[in-house]
């Protein structure tokens, strides 16, 4: 299978067995998803006793919340990448959205962010998920919070715009346009994420 943005796939026989678990419950759960993987899959699917998955995850949420530091980790990467090789805000768009549009066109499985993708499947009061989903884009924010200063001091964005809502918008820009490719299978609303963008920054 082709590696893309969203990829967690390695050679699974070298790692250990609380690796080996990660990688196959982090390649289920974004395939198809939290509500549909069972942990007896995993377990098949891993090779391992089922005591030595209790060992290591006492609960499928423990897994869950240990899946979505590897799926941060991912992402955080890949924005970490894309803002050192980027001269701007609007380089760094421009290449984000074309990564996207990559991975989308590619004869692979591709389902958007797999952060909001768990998210949509968690119970509303479940706190400890919220959490950590607070903290995950708390993270996305510092990291952007660079780009938009120097973006501020070369004049590409006002001074005054304040970093949290430029923030929000561009997450909303983001999510939004993922959201409407999956119900709708329309690749438009993947391509207009450019624009989206552009407008943002006037």
């Amino acid at each position: 299978m082709k590696k893309h943005i969203f990829g967690f796939h390695s050679d699974e026989n070298k790692k250990n067995v609380r690796h080996r678990i990660l990688d196959v419950a982090a390649r289920l759960f974004y395939n198809q998803g939290t509500k549909h993987t069972g942990i007896n899959q995993i377990i098949a699917e891993s090779k391992v006793a089922k005591a030595s998955f209790y060992q290591y995850f006492p609960s499928k949420e423990d897994l869950i919340i240990e899946c979505l530091d590897i799926y941060n980790d991912t992402i955080t990467r890949v924005i970490r990448r894309l803002i050192d090789r980027s001269r701007s805000m609007h380089h760094f768009f421009k290449r984000w959205t074309r990564l996207i549009m990559r991975n989308v066109q590619r004869e692979t499985v591709f389902n958007g962010c797999p952060i909001a993708n768990i998210g949509f499947q968690m119970e509303p009061d479940n706190i400890r998920l919220k959490e950590k989903f607070r903290e995950i884009t708390g993270g996305w924010q510092s990291i952007m919070t660079g780009l938009f200063e120097k973006a501020r001091r070369t004049g590409e964005i006002a001074g005054d715009i304040e970093s949290d809502t430029l923030f929000r918008e561009i997450v909303r820009i983001n999510e939004g346009a993922f959201i409407m490719w999956r119900l709708t299978g329309d690749i438009h609303y993947i391509e207009g994420m450019l624009d989206s963008f552009m407008r943002l920054l006037g």
